[in-house]
């Protein structure tokens, strides 16, 4: 069910520069005073201004236009690579859904395999302790509809030996108060019907 990401534009193509504009151009040529226009040719260097301040604005106007088209075309590009990348995504996430959903049809018609590959994976999630074995057998029997597990249980050395430590400043030592051995027993025997109500209740 997780959704594909968003398409997205990168950063340096999400800030476009403003278009050129003529008047921009124009401004820059200052007319001639009616003194100025009694200087013979004053006319004529105020029309080759101005031509080349168009000229200036034509230019800029082709590379603004040309540097627009290649930025709708390296986004075209990218999301044409998007939409291909989300079409791969879905199209496995269809596939592993119906692979689950087959998955979970054989489970529930009883089929043994389904039934111990899921357990399996249900025992394997089960987080413990480093030290315990944690190695195991699934088998089932459909006729009488029975799940049978074959679990390692640790030993009774994952029940630490000693109790408690105690620090002593004058002495600068640490002493240790050993565990009973009923206590150890005791402990141990929790552990081991611990870990079976745990197995039978999360296979169930």
């Amino acid at each position: 069910n997780e959704p594909f990401r968003d398409f997205a534009i990168p950063l340096e193509l999400q800030e476009t520069p403003a278009p050129p504009q003529l008047e921009a151009f124009l401004s820059t040529v200052k007319k001639p005073g009616a003194m100025e226009k009694l200087i013979p040719g004053a006319k004529g260097r105020y029309q080759k201004a101005l031509e080349e301040a168009e000229n200036q604005f034509q230019l800029q106007q082709q590379q603004f236009q040309s540097y627009m088209a290649d930025r709708e075309k390296k986004i075209a590009s990218l999301r044409e690579q998007y939409e291909m990348e989300k079409n791969a995504f879905e199209l496995k996430a269809q596939e592993h859904n119906h692979e689950v959903a087959e998955f979970e049809t054989a489970y529930r018609n009883g089929d043994p395999d389904a039934i111990t590959s899921y357990c399996a994976m249900v025992m394997e999630r089960s987080n413990y302790p480093s030290d315990f074995p944690q190695e195991f057998r699934v088998a089932y029997v459909p006729e009488p509809k029975e799940l049978v597990i074959e679990y390692e249980l640790p030993g009774p050395g994952v029940v630490p030996a000693v109790a408690e430590y105690r620090y002593t400043k004058t002495k600068d030592t640490i002493d240790t108060k050993p565990r009973k051995a009923t206590e150890i027993k005791a402990l141990y025997q929790d552990i081991v019907a611990s870990i079976c109500i745990r197995t039978i209740h999360e296979i169930f």
